[in-house]
């Protein structure tokens, strides 16, 4: 049997009972009014849904630097106790994890309080400001970080 010999379903499309709602056709008067949950009710159930759980930088702590430089020399992920592999890790954990552990440490350190970010925001404008117009320096200084491209600043510059 075809797909093309079956009787069309009687009553609600698969896709309204699917949504739990009625399909209206037309010539047809509603008993009843249907309705349905605010927005803001279907929205929640739906993030609830998708962020089940949080995610897991919000309930577990990272590993320190030392645990993760003692995990490259003496880690279970490599068979040899030495050799290229781990080689290879303990010069990438020093390299490239632990400058970026550091600097992302600072910067959570920094805006973990508005006493720490505001004066901080103060001193990065300020040096900024200082080092444009030295010739090499003030090519890494961009444009909105220097006061002296600010309004009303700018007007007075020329």
């Amino acid at each position: 049997m075809s797909t093309l010999d079956m009787d069309p379903p009687v009553g609600p499309s698969s896709r309204a009972r699917a949504h739990g709602s009625r399909c209206v056709e037309a010539g047809d008067t509603p008993d009843e009014e249907i309705s349905s949950p605010p927005i803001h009710e279907r929205l929640r159930e739906w993030t609830v849904a998708q962020l089940g759980e949080p995610p897991r930088f919000v309930t577990e702590t990272r590993p320190s630097l030392v645990q993760q430089l003692e995990y490259s020399r003496h880690g279970e992920w490599a068979d040899a106790a030495s050799g290229g592999v781990r080689t290879w890790h303990v010069a990438f954990t020093r390299c490239v994890t632990a400058p970026g552990k550091s600097s992302a440490a600072w910067w959570e350190w920094i805006c973990d309080r508005p006493g720490r970010f505001f004066p901080a925001l103060a001193l990065g404008v300020f040096l900024a400001t200082a080092l444009d117009p030295v010739p090499l320096v003030g090519w890494f200084v961009p444009d909105w970080a220097a006061l002296t491209y600010w309004p009303p600043f700018s007007w007075i510059g020329g």
